[in-house]
């Protein structure tokens, strides 16, 4: 009875298939080609061809469900082709020349953009909450749902026991560094780095390098405690340094002490005269900050020769001028300590063999306390109630050293940034730099008493406000004040020709490093000005800029930069060398190397660029997985732009990182200040690489169960599998550009930077991944919610991933899903993908396979 009802069962659950191919190719068992009226093999055999479609008995019970997902899995795909086709099409024939448009519609290039209503965001770090600026890399993150969905997956699938796990990049988490294993496991790390290192200088790296993985606290920490505490007590306390004595009286005993300290400082005088000669030579033109003649012609009258102890010198301040040859006790401790640095910097190559060795400066170190020292000389003379151009100089000094520092907050949210840099531009304001000299009346009653001030006023102005810009666009913030008084200085003062002749005319003798100088800090505010016309496209107020401004703006910056700081360097030439001859009959060399000025701001040109097209790309995705497919024309023009400015950057970065321009750059500092030029734009060439590198990844994903779940009689195959083929291509090579990029990095930083260290650990983490095609399956497993992976997170990490990368946790379908809706590269038009591989293999990023060393493209 059991078996009779097992046997009836078994036939009620036969499946049916209908066959599609000819009685020959059923029976034998072989593929057919479906050609009518007879297939290849039956014509081939000479053989009659017969398709029975016709006496095939249907299923008496068709599965409906899979008969429904298979036509709507077809439907989509044909959908989103249609939509895509479409889209080219309507710009196509918008674009023609003599077609006019439908006077119904508008067309979306005159519409305006205002990025500062784009998905609008707090980000959280180090226990709070701040507004997510434009134009950032916290906004390539989190604005990019496949970006922050990865990383998200990612470090939520990291390994607790894992030392990656506890230097996440850009997230704070400090939990488990009280933690015995976590400390032993630094201590095993310092160990085995200080086995792989001889130099001292290296040894010393590592040590400072573990102490940040112990302790999580930035270098210049103290600095910036130290020098607003002071500024803030002197401000409330009304402490002020009179300005002069009477010969027999001591002097002030705030002073005393100041002198005491700046005595104890001071290196031998052999040293101070090497290391202001080796500022003068190398530095001086990426420093410009003060005038030379006159702080060489007051450092004759304080720094005297000691009668106590031999080749040493101390400072006599004299009765009167306490406050201005204090400032200038400040710029010189500042000036040793840069030069000394520089020096140090370079201590392992041979490009100081020529200057000192590396005993010397064992012998006559410059201690970090000297930019203590510097900092609270100008806090104690309380500059926000009166400031001097020196003091100025000193404050731009003190800016370097906050904002170009291995402080992480700096480069990511510049919090304290922002803060010395409202600083810095509100004393020049305040102190008449926003506009040129003559046309102050003062200047122009006593054109001779004031001349050798003019030229260095017009110099600070000039620094201070490329600085403000430079800052500004680094951390994305646009503060209004800073525009409004940088557009107002140059159209005060003319175009360069213009500039120049100022310049000229305050000159009692013409000095041509001095003309060298204001022509290059012109050229370079000439250029961030013009950066300032997207101010519109992020203020919040502003009307916006419409695609065609867009456009027009961002062509103008590429032909200036091309124009202005061209990277032909047989025709911009070596280090010109200038020299000064000072008051007391004595010379200095200075070189200026204009290589290094193009370099570094090719760098921060295209790095902004990527963050320009980046957002936008991010803001045209959005509004097609809105369903507003009439922008697919955009969202391609963006991406296109973003995925080639990314690649270029990459290959600019690791041709500085591998000493590609260092014949140009003749001098060691001047090659590591261009590669440390490369650490502020590898985070945005990461992440822009990154981010297409996913989404290739996903669209491939998509693809597969595509081709597996179409028939081949509905959609062409050999299509499919050409466009999957492309796909995996491209994101090989994009995974092998951030592979080449993070090898160049590594080779050039090893340990010198805490950020970037933790960013290559990431970066090796996840080629890993790729390479064993492990993506989307970790990603997909973090999103599965059987799989419990976010469940398992404690509150404070849950917390991270929700404030930092806006992961919501508790539905991971929607985010697979929102994944789902944003993926168009499976049906963009072939083109467009074929242009970027074009691209991609010009620029010398092709994966090659280790097993046999053959081309991935070729193999292709």
């Amino acid at each position: 009875m059991e078996a009779t009802l097992s046997t009836k069962s078994s036939k009620a659950k036969k499946r049916f298939k209908l066959s599609f191919v000819c009685q020959l190719c059923r029976k034998s068992k072989t593929k057919c080609d479906l050609e009518k009226p007879s297939c290849g093999r039956c014509l081939r055999l000479d053989k009659v061809c017969v398709y029975d479609l016709e006496h095939q008995t249907l299923p008496r019970k068709p599965s409906k469900d899979a008969t429904i997902v298979r036509l709507q899995k077809e439907l989509e795909y044909w959908k989103y082709f249609a939509n895509a086709k479409m889209s080219e099409r309507k710009e196509t024939y918008r674009l023609k020349p003599g077609i006019k448009s439908d006077k119904t519609s508008v067309p979306f290039s005159k519409c305006h953009i205002n990025l500062s209503f784009f998905k609008p965001q707090l980000v959280y770090q180090e226990f709070r909450f701040s507004e997510l600026k434009p134009f950032t890399n916290m906004a390539q993150i989190k604005l990019d749902r496949f970006l922050s969905t990865f990383l998200g997956s990612f470090f939520a699938s990291a390994s607790k026991e894992e030392l990656l796990h506890n230097v996440l990049p850009y997230l704070s988490y400090h939990a488990n560094n009280d933690d015995p294993k976590y400390i032993d496991r630094v201590l095993h790390l310092r160990q085995n780095l200080l086995m792989r290192f001889s130099t001292e200088a290296q040894s010393n790296r590592i040590q400072d390098f573990t102490d940040r993985l112990l302790t999580g606290k930035e270098v210049l920490i103290n600095y910036r405690t130290s020098f607003f505490v002071t500024m803030f007590g002197n401000v409330f306390f009304q402490t002020r340094i009179e300005d002069f004595k009477m010969p027999e009286d001591p002097y002030p005993a705030v002073l005393e002490k100041l002198l005491l300290d700046a005595n104890n400082l001071l290196p031998s005088k052999t040293a101070i005269l090497l290391y202001k000669s080796y500022f003068y030579k190398r530095l001086y033109h990426i420093y410009p900050y003060f005038d030379i003649e006159m702080f060489e012609k007051t450092l004759d009258e304080i720094l005297v020769d000691d009668p106590m102890r031999t080749d040493r010198m101390t400072f006599d301040m004299g009765v009167s001028n306490f406050r201005y040859k204090l400032t200038n006790i400040a710029l010189l401790m500042l000036v040793l300590k840069v030069s000394y640095g520089a020096l140090i910097s370079v201590v392992d190559t041979d490009y100081n063999a020529d200057i000192c060795d590396s005993d010397f400066l064992k012998q006559n170190p410059i201690i970090d306390q000297c930019i203590l020292f510097a900092e609270t000389c100008i806090a104690k003379m309380c500059i926000v109630n009166g400031t001097n151009e020196f003091q100025i100089s000193c404050m731009l000094f003190v800016w370097n050293f906050f904002c170009v520092g291995n402080g992480d907050d700096d480069s990511m949210f510049g919090r304290s940034t922002d803060v010395v840099t409202e600083m810095v531009f509100t004393l020049a304001m305040n102190s008449g730099l926003g506009r040129d000299a003559t046309q102050y009346k003062q200047y122009q009653l006593h054109p001779s008493a004031y001349l050798g001030l003019q030229n260095l006023r017009r110099k600070l102005s000039l620094n201070v406000i490329s600085t403000s810009i430079f800052s500004g666009m680094l951390t994305g913030n646009f503060p209004n004040n800073i525009w409004s008084n940088a557009k107002n200085f140059l159209n005060l003062n003319g175009g360069r020709d213009d500039y120049i002749g100022l310049v000229k005319r305050s000159m009692k003798e013409a000095n041509p490093l001095e003309l060298k100088m204001h022509d290059v800090l012109f050229k370079t505010y000439k250029m961030l000005v013009l950066l300032m016309d997207l101010e519109k496209l992020v203020k919040k107020g502003s009307p916006g800029m419409s695609i065609t401004d867009i456009h027009f703006v961002s062509n103008s910056i590429t032909e200036a930069l091309s124009l202005n700081f061209s990277m032909d360097f047989d025709f911009i030439g070596g280090p010109k060398t200038y020299e000064i001859k000072l008051a007391n009959g004595s010379t200095v060399e200075c070189d200026v190397v204009d290589s290094y000025h193009h370099v570094k701001m090719q760098l921060f040109v295209r790095n902004l660029l990527i963050h320009l097209n980046k957002t936008l790309f991010l803001y045209f995705e959005d509004l097609c997985v809105k369903g507003e497919m009439d922008n697919l024309f955009y969202y391609k023009a963006f991406l296109m732009k973003t995925v080639q400015q990314g690649f270029e950057l990459a290959k600019l970065s690791i041709l500085i990182l591998e000493g590609g321009f260092d014949k140009v750059l003749v001098d060691g500092f001047n090659m590591e200040k261009c590669k440390n030029g490369t650490e502020f734009v590898f985070p945005t060439v990461l992440y822009s690489l990154l981010g297409f590198g996913v989404r290739l990844a996903h669209a491939e994903l998509g693809l597969i169960k595509n081709i597996k779940s179409f028939e081949s009689t509905i959609v062409d195959m050999s299509a499919l599998n050409a466009r999957l083929e492309l796909l995996t291509r491209l994101r090989k090579n994009t995974f092998f550009a951030i592979g080449r990029l993070a090898d160049a990095m590594s080779a050039s930083f090893q340990y010198k930077n805490f950020c970037t260290f933790r960013s290559l650990l990431f970066i090796d983490a996840v080629i890993k991944l790729d390479m064993s095609r492990g993506l989307m399956d970790m990603m997909f497993y973090a999103l599965n919610p059987e799989n419990e992976v976010f469940d398992k997170l404690n509150s404070d990490m849950k917390d991270l991933l929700t404030h930092t990368l806006g992961i919501n946790f508790e539905k991971p379908q929607e985010e697979k899903d929102s994944l789902e809706r944003a993926q168009f590269l499976s049906v963009l038009d072939e083109r467009l993908l074929l242009d970027i591989k074009v691209i991609v293999q010009s620029l010398g990023f092709s994966y090659v396979d280790n097993s046999n060393g053959d081309d991935f493209d070729t193999l292709l």
